[in-house]
């Protein structure tokens, strides 16, 4: 997650054990802190509502490997307790300014699989959460469930340090969707959970698993600030630009019942092969420009 005004100190985690038991009250979330020892009960929604969801992961992993990340140069590691610390260095141009390349190419073969999507996903939990919520939220609709954009002190197993951001803040928090089932049984779902150092196999679990792994707390709801703010981004950058017409037009163009009629086994890779069509037949470029030769604001809003 970009920091801003959230990137003030964290409190102490004996601190959160107050936030949290004061937004379990209001918004009937279960504080990290107590679900440790939590037996989980039976799940009968699990694997349908994993289902819906997972072609959006899919969507969201092809794009992340079909736009220009930093290329890094080399890379060193350090522990300090029980976190892994990786010291990347980017490689510049003579001005300076990194140089870019898509997708793992952007990463030599002495980067790891894992570190190279860590880096695609490093602060991008705002960004999936914010492109994808609306559709989550519309594809559940049919079932009763419910989905949530919620913000939490994530835990980790490792920590990045990017030279072209040596200023980047430690007080992280981490945007999740949170889901609530017709059955009120309650789930995470983590499209950015490997720039802690989670398995990837690790994206979606029922709630209190969720947090007993990889937090030690909940911090709120997002709010209208969160959703304007990530909004706003979009037009920051390039990448966030293509991030969000890519998606954007991969979810409205596809079709799901061709995706309903597929095996199961081949669902993932029809989805990655619809978005680089998608990516594939989007002139970025000219859409880019037409947006800042537009005369207004809510110009570039209509395109």
């Amino acid at each position: 997650m970009p920091q801003r005004s959230r990137s003030h100190s964290l409190p102490t985690k004996s601190g959160l054990k107050i936030l949290n038991k004061a937004l379990a009250k209001v918004v009937g979330l279960t504080p990290a802190s107590t679900t440790a020892n939590t037996k989980p009960t039976t799940l009968q929604d699990h694997d349908q509502i994993k289902a819906i969801i997972e072609p959006f992961r899919q969507i969201w992993m092809t794009v992340l490997e079909n736009v220009e990340h930093d290329c890094v140069k080399n890379f060193f590691t350090a522990q300090k307790g029980d976190v892994t610390h990786y010291y990347v260095n980017i490689t510049t141009d003579p001005n300076g300014d990194p140089t870019t390349a898509k997708g793992r190419a952007a990463f030599p073969s002495s980067v790891p699989y894992e570190l190279q999507t860590a880096l695609m996903k490093l602060d991008q939990c705002d960004r999936s959460v914010f492109c994808f919520i609306s559709w989550i939220q519309e594809a559940l609709q049919p079932l009763g469930a419910t989905a949530e954009w919620v913000i939490i002190y994530p835990s980790r197993h490792t920590k990045i340090h990017v030279s072209s951001d040596p200023d980047h803040n430690d007080d992280v928090l981490h945007s999740v969707f949170a889901i609530t089932t017709a059955n009120r049984e309650h789930y995470y779902a983590d499209f950015t959970q490997e720039q802690f150092g989670f398995d990837a196999i690790d994206w979606f679990a029922q709630r209190e698993d969720y947090l007993a792994k990889h937090a030690y707390g909940i911090a709120r709801i997002a709010s209208h600030e969160d959703e304007t703010h990530t909004g706003q981004q979009a037009f920051h950058s390039r990448k966030e630009f293509e991030l969000g017409i890519y998606i954007y037009a991969a979810c409205e163009e596809i079709s799901w019942p061709a995706y309903r009629g597929l095996p199961a086994d081949e669902r993932m890779s029809w989805v990655d092969a619809h978005t680089r069509k998608i990516i594939e037949g989007k002139d970025i470029e000219k859409i880019w420009n037409k947006v800042w030769e537009s005369d207004g604001e809510d110009e570039a809003d209509d395109v």
